[in-house]
């Protein structure tokens, strides 16, 4: 039987709803910066990677604000834990969003653009890893008023991960391939692991809140 929500817990589902918010702007700045880069705009990526850094800035600030919330709301606030642990994990997405749109930045300044397959499998990896993103704010929204729904949400999430896999191996094996400069190699590679790694902590994040869901209803 479904547990209803209490009022300690719909407001850290609220923060953490804000603190999602932001870090799915950040991801969104990281596809646009991406973006940018492999259509050579270079003011795009100036402009979209300054936003990145802002909603990652955004960010943290949220968590600092989940953290208190936390800090505070003992012992009325059951799975701390749990909580705390979804904050963290959003906030390690918003820090590697930032860090790929950086690192793209350093490239269009040095002038080392990818070929032109291997941009396109950059765009599509940036890609599922916002719809991954979406899904766990969507998750989040659902939380309080249909955990059955929020259940499905989180499956759906874990389910988009096998894509988010196939397109990560797909572009590290043709950054392999083709012949690039060693230091551009090496950069795609350091960016495509990055976004893995992203798409990973979203996954850490959509499995802590299935938990959440999965003792809401029981």
């Amino acid at each position: 039987m479904e547990v209803a929500p209490s009022t300690a817990e719909r407001r850290i589902r609220d923060l953490i709803l804000e603190h999602a918010r932001r870090v799915s702007e950040a991801v969104r700045g990281m596809v646009l910066t991406i973006e940018s880069y492999t259509s050579i705009d270079s003011g795009g990526v100036t402009l979209h990677v300054s936003q990145t850094k802002l909603m990652e800035d955004e960010a943290e600030s949220c968590r600092r604000n989940v953290y208190e919330y936390i800090a505070k709301s003992s012992p009325a606030l059951l799975n701390r834990e749990d909580w705390l642990r979804l904050s963290i994990d959003l906030d390690e997405v918003a820090d590697l969003a930032y860090s790929v749109a950086y690192r793209v930045s350093i490239a269009c300044e040095k002038g080392w653009f990818p070929p032109k397959d291997v941009g396109l499998r950059m765009r599509e990896l940036a890609e599922s890893t916002l719809q991954l993103c979406e899904k766990l704010k969507e998750a989040l929204f659902t939380y309080t008023f249909n955990v059955e729904r929020a259940l499905a949400i989180c499956e759906e999430a874990e389910r988009g991960e096998v894509e988010v896999d196939r397109v990560h191996r797909d572009l590290e094996m043709k950054i392999l391939e083709v012949a690039a400069p060693l230091p551009l190699t090496l950069l795609l590679r350091d960016v495509c692991e990055r976004m893995e790694s992203a798409s990973d902590r979203i996954i850490d994040a959509v499995q802590d809140l299935k938990l959440l869901a999965l003792y809401r209803a029981s």
